[in-house]
């Protein structure tokens, strides 16, 4: 309720400035503006509002007030995928906060951009960056900047496989949060921390940091965090067979993403359901699933998502005996998933092709480059999953 208030009480704000031809005052209240319209997904507004306030910077040479306003628009352009331009703006307004030493503004502006490279792959500059950011958080002794600059980086480790790391930076970020009564920080670091306890089996640590995580979520109305929590643990009890809960978790996940139109979210929670279903017998139900978060995958541009759904439904018919639906999906698979360097996709698909080939006259030519292939990316995979490469690639019949 306090939202329209505050977008009121700017408006008024500008509306004097504009009669005093206060051009510094009208700068700094669009730009408040157009932060809380970011903030809450009115982002065409915002940017009109941005665009008024960057010109009137640059109009009064207000180098500070211009660094925080291309700041701003870079996290808006992020926000909406025009990442380039993002990329652009951050790199400007960093220039400027250097200029004016602006220490915080210029930590903060270090943090968007890592986020961004990360989400675009570019791990190594994303890591410096966040390097960067941690020294001049702790410099300027901003502990929530810190957190949450921690919190990316640890983010990023646990993604490029580097766990003990990741967890030591996962426990400092909690302190951190907890010391700044940050809730949905700490909603979101215990969640993290609960998933990589996950992936390394300390399931009954993991079960307790989900319940800690969904308990504050709840607590902060933040459905978002909540969905991506339900999904989270309902993975868990599906690895630990506990497959009636993890239905009813994931459908509950389900009507979150659905209600937060969250596409991607709802795209990995019906392929996660999908999977369940498949493992009880429930193939129909599973295919429709499939199919469904495959659209999603399409519609969101998700190429490795799309690549595990297409992989999924080729598995699925393939344990059906329907090796001309399976050979099709796979096909579709392996560029997306050559696309995205993803190792163990690329040799499980090549394996299962060359195999496949074999039982269609006008596929065979292919299934000695397949196997090759396979082999030779198997070789850069851990031991487990290169002998399932190995032992598909020596059982000559799929």
């Amino acid at each position: 309720g306090q939202l329209p208030q505050a977008l009121d009480l700017y408006a008024q704000a500008e509306s004097l400035f504009r009669q005093e031809q206060d051009n510094l005052g009208l700068a700094n209240s669009l730009l408040s503006r157009a932060n809380l319209l970011n903030r809450t997904g009115q982002l065409p507004q915002a940017l009109d509002l941005y665009t008024q306030a960057e010109s009137l910077y640059r109009q009064m040479r207000d180098d500070l007030g211009l660094a925080n306003t291309l700041s701003g628009r870079a996290d808006l352009l992020s926000r909406t995928g025009q990442l380039p331009q993002a990329l652009d703006l951050y790199a400007q307004a960093e220039s400027l906060f250097r200029q004016e030493q602006d220490n915080l503004g210029l930590a903060n502006t270090l943090q968007s951009r890592a986020d961004l490279l990360t989400h675009t792959g570019q791990l190594q500059q994303a890591l410096d960056l966040y390097t960067q950011a941690e020294t001049l958080y702790r410099q300027e002794q901003d502990n929530l900047g810190l957190a949450n600059t921690l919190f990316s980086r640890a983010d990023l480790l646990s993604r490029t496989g580097q766990l003990p790391q990741a967890l030591d930076l996962y426990t400092q970020t909690e302190s951190l949060f907890r010391q700044e009564q940050d809730d949905l920080g700490l909603a979101n670091t215990l969640r993290s921390r609960a998933d990589l306890l996950s992936l390394t089996r300390q399931f009954p640590q993991a079960l307790d940091l989900y319940a800690q995580a969904e308990s504050l979520f709840r607590q902060e109305h933040n459905n978002l965090g909540l969905a991506n929590t339900l999904q989270s643990r309902a993975d868990l009890l599906s690895r630990t067979g506990q497959l009636t809960q993890a239905l009813d978790l994931y459908t509950q996940a389900e009507s979150l993403f659905r209600q937060e139109q969250n596409n991607l979210g709802l795209a990995n929670t019906l392929q996660s359901r999908a999977d369940l279903l498949k493992r009880t017998g429930q193939l129909q139900q599973a295919l429709d699933l499939y199919a469904q978060a495959e659209t999603l995958y399409r519609q969101e541009q998700d190429n490795l998502g799309l690549a595990n759904s297409l992989l999924s439904q080729a598995l699925l018919h393939l344990s059906s005996h329907n090796y001309e639906y399976a050979l099709d999906f796979l096909f579709q698979a392996l560029p997306l998933y050559e696309s995205e360097q993803e190792p163990w996709g690329i040799a499980l698909t090549c394996a299962l092709l060359s195999q496949l080939c074999l039982l269609f006259e006008d596929q065979a030519h292919q299934a000695p480059a397949l196997e090759r292939r396979a082999r030779e990316v198997a070789e850069t995979l851990p031991p487990n999953q290169k002998e399932i490469i190995l032992s598909i690639l020596n059982n000559k019949n799929p």
